[in-house]
């Protein structure tokens, strides 16, 4: 295990300027959100999936067999064992909805009510329980930016109602968290012709953090189960923090100090040094008689 693998001391100042994160600590290794929220929900077997939503939203699901064709909304990645994973991405999820919370949380704010931001988003997704089937005939495209499956180039976030429309807060909200969800479903509809089977799907990231309230939403969009963890919450942030902890582990290492890294390291750039040294002065013997050969052939040696 490289001692890079350790957050250095101006990496943690970097993080957090305050002084309070330690440096030392395990850094995982550089996989993205797909790896870690493989990771983070043991979504790796055939015929499972899990779908990460937060600021973007995508859908992971690993494949029995390959899919019959080539579809440009559907990316083809592998699990850490090597089985094929359909992945659904799409660029725009809870973007929009933020920005009406933070919104809300403004006007709590002109009132003097203390609330906090994870109250102002628990009673928001909650009151959504409360809405009619069809959203009161309200209807939201959250675009912030462009989305390539719906071939949107650009940001448009739109918030359309018709003269009849119900609008309400539990309508206005259930129309949101339904519209986030809208880009998956349609790389979903994909997988179900071809009839990709998946016998258990895990949520996480902030679209879950309020229990109950994005899990059920997911299960309605993708018309299956859908099992949340209780780290559902912390997303990516969480499978990075096993892959960590199973490195650590796996090279039976502790998280060394600042000063033995320093250390470290300065061992290892002499041994570095030295090994250049040795390479380059074998890499002269090597050539002086090819260089010799050159002269008295007038030839260049043959590669």
């Amino acid at each position: 295990m490289r001692r890079r693998a350790f957050l250095p001391g101006r990496g943690a100042l970097l993080l957090d300027p305050t002084g309070g994160l330690q440096a030392g600590c395990v850094l995982a290794p550089p996989e993205g959100d797909a790896g870690t929220g493989m990771v983070a929900t043991n979504s790796v077997g055939v015929r499972t999936g899990n779908v990460s939503a937060g600021t973007s939203i995508f859908g992971m699901f690993v494949l029995e067999k390959e899919l019959k064709k080539v579809y440009p909304e559907i990316d083809l990645v592998a699990t850490p064992d090597g089985d094929a994973v359909a992945m659904v991405h799409a660029n725009n999820c809870t973007s929009d909805i933020n920005a009406y919370v933070n919104l809300f949380g403004e006007f709590a704010s002109a009132i003097e009510a203390d609330l906090t931001k994870n109250q102002l988003y628990e009673t928001l997704f909650r009151a959504a329980l409360e809405g009619d089937a069809d959203c009161g005939g309200l209807l939201s495209y959250g675009y912030l930016s462009g989305e390539f499956i719906t071939d949107c180039r650009e940001g448009r976030p739109l918030f359309v109602r018709g003269t009849d429309s119900r609008m309400n807060l539990a309508n206005f909200m259930r129309m949101h968290l339904y519209s986030a969800l809208a880009t998956l479903r349609i790389g979903m509809d994909i997988l179900e012709k071809e009839e990709v089977k998946i016998d258990t799907i895990y949520g996480h990231g902030g679209y879950f953090k309020t229990e109950g309230v994005g899990q059920q939403f997911l299960a309605a969009a993708l018309r299956a189960p859908v099992s949340v963890m209780q780290t559902a919450g912390e997303g990516g942030a969480w499978g990075a923090a096993i892959l960590a902890a199973y490195r650590l582990r796996k090279n039976r290492m502790k998280p060394c100090s600042p000063s033995s890294q320093t250390k470290s390291s300065n061992i290892v750039k002499a041994a570095h040094r030295r090994h250049r040294r040795k390479m380059w002065k074998a890499s002269e013997n090597s050539w002086k008689p090819m260089r010799r050969d050159c002269r008295s052939s007038g030839k260049q040696p043959a590669v």
